[in-house]
């Protein structure tokens, strides 16, 4: 059992506990928005197909485990980014982006980087 000063006292022990995996709903949140932030910092630096699921969870601080507990894999983490950077676009500038398409966002993030590549060393 993981303890939490919070929790109701338990009938049986007389401990504070609650059972694993009912984190409270501020820290699910919490966790929720570093993974999609440590995602959006990745697939933007490096592109989809160059950026792993286990230097999210780094970044984010978290367990792999907690990386796929509200996503089925990759391609769902990546939908999500692109949904929340969707929803800036339309309150910025009032039009939606087109679907994800991770073919499209491998090819834009080999691009991202060869342009980042080039800019880093210009042409005399």
């Amino acid at each position: 059992m993981t303890y939490w000063p919070d929790a109701p006292e338990s009938s049986d022990s007389g401990k504070r506990h609650r059972a694993i995996g009912h984190a409270p709903i501020a820290a699910r949140e919490a966790t929720h928005r570093a993974v999609l932030a440590a995602a959006r910092s990745s697939f933007g630096k490096k592109g989809y197909t160059q950026t792993s699921v286990d230097e999210i969870a780094a970044e984010a601080r978290v367990t792999k485990g907690a990386v796929y507990h509200p996503f089925a894999d990759k391609e769902a983490l990546f939908r999500a980014v692109h949904a929340e950077v969707e929803a800036e676009a339309v309150h910025l500038h009032g039009s939606p982006a087109p679907p994800p398409s991770v073919d499209v966002e491998v090819s834009v993030g080999a691009n991202a980087s060869s342009i980042r590549s080039s800019s880093s060393h210009p042409a005399n």
